[in-house]
């Protein structure tokens, strides 16, 4: 049986095990209601929400902006979006660009955060981009005029890793920003690091308490339900409509072989061409059994120290990984695009 988020929060309590474990994520500091209430011990109250990718986050931002004024009329901040490199989008790219671009473009940012912060009159400080939990720990160090004088508390959503790879192929080719097949992706080394929860989790741990949650799990429960209860925060349940939606396997394997003859569409176009049903998995039984024997020791580490475990059912599916689109498949689809050449 799946766990719920409260079994989740309380196997946090009791797994902090060994030395250097980062220190339990019991209740949430501010308790939630009408509003947030006061900070914790007097103190200004810090929440990151890092993600991670296909985790809900899309859905999570889009209701703390639509929301902002409630959350700022509870003494909740959640600051400005629109600064680059995606204005377009609900959550805090800029800094995330930021702590990638060094020292003196880190400290920009930050101040423009705090400045608007301390403006609002607000007691908590909320920063979401689910980049954040890509970023190796010395540019998460970077953070530290951020937390300086803050109770920092770190909320991350944890899919289990071989949903988390093809969701997150899947994500690239839609967005026309992968052209290998979903087997030549899973071989990246920057996707096999991606995999090590415990290891970005641990770099975290140093900024702030962290609070890790089975997205599974929580999703089961009610995934906004979980984050107000990590956060304390007051934000509606979710609105009906799914904020980022993802095509099915065959479509997002035939918008990588586009973009590997340079072609970009629309991946709507692309998925209203195609001739039979779509599948919802693509690693094939094989590749899936690869990741989660690999991953196994992390799981026990994430398990163990930061109470998260995730369910154990296997999709029905071929051994072998979803064939690659066929020359000709590609011709037809092409032929039948406006494409743009890239």
């Amino acid at each position: 049986m799946m766990p719920h988020a409260g079994q989740i929060r309380a196997a946090q309590e009791g797994a902090q095990e060994g030395a250097g474990a980062p220190p339990p994520a019991s209740a949430p500091a501010v308790a939630p209601g009408p509003g947030v209430g006061t900070a914790m011990a007097g103190r200004q109250r810090l929440i990151l929400h890092i993600g991670t990718h296909k985790t809900a986050s899309s859905t999570l931002q889009a209701l703390m902006a639509h929301n902002r004024a409630a959350l700022a009329a509870r003494g909740v901040c959640y600051p400005r979006t629109d600064r680059p490199p995606f204005p377009q989008h609900p959550k805090h790219n800029s800094l995330y660009a930021a702590l990638n671009g060094g020292p003196a473009q880190t400290r920009a940012e930050i101040d423009l955060l705090l400045h608007e912060f301390r403006a609002s009159g607000a007691h908590t400080l909320v920063l979401s981009a689910e980049g954040l939990s890509t970023l190796p720990a010395a540019a998460v160090a970077g953070l530290a005029p951020l937390t300086a004088g803050f109770a920092t508390e770190v909320v991350c959503f944890l899919r289990r890793p071989d949903r988390f790879v093809e969701s997150l192929w899947n994500q690239r080719c839609k967005t026309g920003r992968e052209q290998r097949h979903i087997d030549d992706f899973l071989r990246r080394p920057r996707v096999r690091a991606l995999l090590d929860y415990p290891a970005m989790l641990d770099a975290w741990a140093g900024v702030g308490r962290v609070t890790a949650l089975g997205f599974e799990a929580t999703s089961a429960a009610g995934l906004v339900a979980g984050f107000n209860a990590a956060t304390g925060l007051a934000l509606p349940a979710e609105e009906g409509r799914r904020r980022n939606v993802s095509p099915g396997m065959r479509c997002a394997a035939i918008m990588a072989g586009l973009q590997r003859r340079g072609i970009v569409a629309d991946w709507r176009t692309v998925a209203a061409g195609l001739e039979g049903e779509d599948t919802r998995h693509a690693l094939g039984a094989r590749l899936r059994a690869e990741i989660l024997e690999g991953c196994a020791a992390q799981a026990e580490d994430l398990a163990r120290r930061y109470g998260v475990r995730f369910p154990d059912d296997l999709p029905e599916e071929p051994d072998a990984p979803l064939p690659r689109p066929r020359a000709a498949e590609l011709d037809r689809i092409a032929a039948r695009l406006p494409a743009v050449s890239g």
